[in-house]
């Protein structure tokens, strides 16, 4: 069985204007032998911060989720990539968990497309109003952060970009933990920009306003958080989350519709 003190893994992170979150974030991944960063601009003290920890620092304008997440991967020197964002951390049992894979060289036979596996699925766990959310679609909820980049890219649709491998997967234990919002002004604020982002999605697209659309599927998605997922046994949190995200898909119809009576001269 191979020992490690540092594992042949690069970590990427986002950055833009993280001062307060980015030291933390940093910390947890020090077991990897590489941290890669690429900044959209920021101008507090992020890039200070992110210079204790690595070299590897890139400014790139930001283009989207999709965009800056696969130019970070084609930053990096190592075949794999753990993937975090600046506002989440890597718990003691995932950290224990990502080690043992190393140790028991599952990857040696995973860096060959024939065999192996491609990434390795990785649940989330967030941080909100006080308290750790368990229901409202929240948790569990799997992602393959830790991926072979010969075998996995980043796709999707701005602004939910995934990565997407091109063979088997296998889950370990351990969370990331995800500080999501600082605040309910915080989630308001990113509804604003993922609406925006939504909206942008559908004029590429051509899609057209439909009333059935606003008027039933903010409903919808609050029975689904609510009640389906069982948001209700988070407390007033998971009234809150079920509430924002109804609100959300309300306001990504609603600005369709905007724009729809705008460019008829109508608003």
């Amino acid at each position: 069985m191979k020992t490690f003190d540092k594992l042949p893994v690069s970590a990427t992170v986002l950055t833009f204007n993280e001062e307060e979150n980015i030291r933390l974030c940093l910390e947890s991944v020090s077991w990897a032998d590489e941290i890669t960063i690429i900044d959209s601009g920021s101008t507090d003290k992020t890039l200070d911060i992110c210079k204790q920890y690595t070299d590897k620092i890139y400014h790139k304008k930001w283009a989207g989720f999709v965009e800056q997440k696969n130019f970070a991967t084609s930053k990096t020197s190592n075949d794999w990539i753990f993937n975090i964002d600046a506002d989440e951390r890597v718990n003691a049992e995932l950290k224990s968990s990502i080690f043992k894979v190393f140790q028991n060289e599952d990857l040696n036979a995973s860096a060959s497309p024939a065999g192996g596996y491609a990434a390795y699925m990785i649940n989330f766990r967030c941080w909100y109003l006080g308290r750790w959310i368990y229901h409202c679609g929240w948790y569990p909820d799997y992602k393959p952060r830790l991926f072979n980049k010969s075998r996995a890219e980043w796709k999707g649709e701005d602004p939910h970009a995934m990565v997407v491998p091109r063979g088997k997967t296998k889950k370990i234990k351990g969370d990331i933990l995800h500080y999501v919002y600082k605040d309910i002004s915080a989630q308001i604020n990113t509804i604003q920009n993922y609406s925006d982002t939504s909206l942008m999605n559908f004029l590429k697209k051509g899609k057209k306003f439909r009333l059935v659309n606003i008027i039933f599927h903010p409903w919808i998605k609050f029975f689904e958080t609510y009640i389906y997922k069982k948001g209700f046994l988070d407390g007033f949190a998971g009234f809150v989350i079920s509430v924002n995200s109804s609100f959300y898909v309300l306001c990504k119809w609603a600005k369709l519709w905007e724009s729809t009576k705008i460019e008829k001269g109508m608003v």
